[in-house]
């Protein structure tokens, strides 16, 4: 399902929180007797930022979209 450019907007915003929580320490891992919930890695929540943000661009018109062109040569 495509997601509209403020949906975009949303998750890039998300995405930024994210990763300064990161960075700031606030969001790791923890484990509580046997269980153990592990966050996503900085690397996960940069390569998602950067899918966004390749998504907000070719919805901008800024950055074409990435993908397979076919080339069909045909004699005049």
């Amino acid at each position: 399902m495509a997601m509209s450019r403020s949906e975009v907007v949303e998750m890039l915003d998300i995405l930024k929180t994210c990763k300064k929580s990161i960075l700031s320490g606030e969001a790791a891992s923890y484990t509580v007797g046997s269980r153990s919930v592990t966050f996503l890695s900085l690397e996960e929540v940069n390569a998602e930022i950067r899918n966004y943000q390749n998504m907000l661009d070719v919805m901008d018109g800024t950055r074409k979209a990435r993908g397979v062109h076919v080339v069909i040569p045909y004699d005049l």
